[in-house]
């Protein structure tokens, strides 16, 4: 298929910061994996309601909005190699990190624009130095998640289509913080 015209294409779009020294020292990961039975609870809840309150032009990963139950048993399957509630003063979004290194990020509509993806974003690369490569998956039409990964450095990589449709770009990133990881000694002698 013919390279639709907007692959590869950054534009700027401003996402704003809520006070960055704020930001450093108050904006948390917490893991959705290793989280106390209370709060475990309000998290799926959490991550529910994030994903039902998703445009569909915002979503690549799932076509139909499951059950809770259904959720719940997806997010205790632990489908990710990191998963994280963004929390500033209470939850505000949330991040993930796939076992092929694509990243996930949603923020709650009124949390939007406020820095929490960009600063969350910094922090899972550099809680993942043995990742070189990130990939951000972003819907054909969702323009301002576009913007964003363009705007952190991310660049084109490819697209994919569905029935001759236009589906999805994939963006990729090099992580600076990548370190090639040491051969065991013993295992070489």
């Amino acid at each position: 298929m013919e390279k639709d015209h907007w692959a590869g294409q950054c534009y700027s779009l401003d996402h704003g910061t809520h006070g960055e020294n704020e930001l450093m020292t108050q904006l948390a990961l917490i893991s959705v994996y290793d989280t106390a039975t209370p709060e475990k609870h309000m998290y799926e809840r959490f991550l529910f309601d994030l994903l039902k309150n998703r445009k569909p032009w915002e979503s690549v990963s799932h076509k139909k909005m499951p059950t809770y139950d259904e959720h719940v048993n997806f997010v205790r399957s632990k489908p990710y190699k990191k998963w994280y509630i963004i929390d500033y003063k209470g939850p505000v979004g949330a991040i993930y990190l796939t076992n092929n290194n694509e990243i996930g990020i949603f923020i709650e509509r009124h949390e939007q624009k406020r820095g929490f993806g960009s600063k969350s974003l910094d922090m899972l690369i550099e809680d993942s130095p043995d990742v070189e490569y990130f990939y951000a998956n972003i819907g054909a039409f969702n323009s301002r998640s576009l913007a964003f990964f363009c705007m952190k450095g991310f660049i084109y990589d490819n697209q994919s289509y569905e029935d001759e449709k236009l589906l999805q770009y994939t963006y990729r990133f090099k992580n600076p913080a990548f370190v090639l990881p040491i051969p065991n000694r013993s295992s070489v002698d």
